[in-house]
């Protein structure tokens, strides 16, 4: 059985890779046939099969360093293909709705937000919060449409709402999802720092010392704070296995225990103890008690005894 969840639990791991750099290729396909560039149109073929040919040994890549064990480098595989499948969301967004069209003409990127006509303002502030995030505009072309629809002062004070709002919202991403991402794939945090020293006098020196230090991305008092609900279990020779806590009172075997409604299990307890044994009848045969130490001579003689009669045969 538990063969079979491992088998499972792989084959599960490499066909999420497989969909993940599936989903990514749908999404740059579909974008890319929609033409809106003339580089596009004249290398579309090319493009195409560029970006089947690099998702694809990235996928291959994915499934070898899989089998191989090679968990930070799977691991930082698996966080490629996901950012290939956002791109290639975005990508497609941009080229659905034109906006693509729109990016190398400041004239046109002007018009473009101008159509929205009240709502231009904050288009443009989303646009400038979505430009530090994920859109790839040129900052210039945007400020140069702002200038152009706002005047300058406004301009300024609309690109400053956007561009803080998305500066924030990223640090957030990068402190929360990049951390986890990056505790994920290589599970420690490390430090490489220089150090100089310099001395004055009549024979002066001067030294650099380079360290590389390592912190765990879990300290004793960060275990302590995780939720009750989770545990991490330490098996030698095995990677730490951090998941939910089982529910002792839910095993089959509970009905055995004293939460189950069985009887106390008693240790030390001798099991065919008598406790009367000076009363004990015997029959007319003569009996010995042996003590410990007797009993090991007994048996060290009767070795003995059948090595000579093995050495006589």
């Amino acid at each position: 059985m538990k063969g079979y969840k491992q088998a499972l639990k792989h084959t599960v791991n490499i066909l999420a890779a497989v969909l993940f750099g599936a989903v990514a290729f749908v999404f740059i396909a579909y974008g890319l046939a929609y033409k809106s560039l003339p580089f596009i149109d004249k290398n579309f073929i090319t493009l195409i099969s560029v970006s089947a040919a690099v998702l694809g040994m990235t996928v291959l890549a994915f499934i070898v360093f899989y089998v191989l064990n090679k968990q930070a480098i799977y691991r930082l595989i698996t966080c490629a293909l996901i950012f290939f499948a956002f791109c290639g969301a975005v990508f497609y967004t941009v080229c659905a709705t034109g906006i693509i069209t729109k990016i190398n003409s400041i004239e046109a990127l002007r018009d473009y937000i101008d159509s929205f006509g009240n709502l231009a303002v904050f288009l443009f502030i989303l646009f400038c919060f979505l430009q530090v995030i994920v859109l790839p505009v040129p900052g210039s072309a945007a400020v140069a449409a702002g200038v152009a629809l706002f005047g300058p002062v406004r301009c300024i004070i609309y690109s400053f709402i956007g561009i803080v709002t998305g500066s924030i919202v990223a640090f957030a991403i990068g402190r929360w999802v990049g951390y986890k991402a990056v505790k994920w794939i290589v599970g420690k945090e490390t430090l490489d720092t220089n150090t100089y020293g310099k001395s004055s006098g009549k024979s002066g020196n001067y030294s650099t010392n380079y360290q590389q230090a390592g912190r765990e991305l879990l300290t004793p008092d960060e275990v302590r704070l995780l939720d009750n609900d989770y545990s991490l279990l330490f098996i030698r020779g095995e990677r730490p296995i951090f998941d939910k806590k089982y529910d002792i009172l839910k095993h089959p075997n509970v009905k055995y225990t004293r939460d189950g409604k069985a009887k106390p299990y008693e240790h030390g307890k001798t099991k065919y103890a008598i406790e009367d044994w000076q009363n004990i009848l015997l029959t007319d045969e003569d009996y010995e008690l042996y003590s410990d130490e007797d009993i090991e001579e007994y048996f060290e003689e009767l070795m003995k005894k059948e090595k000579e009669q093995s050495k006589g045969n």
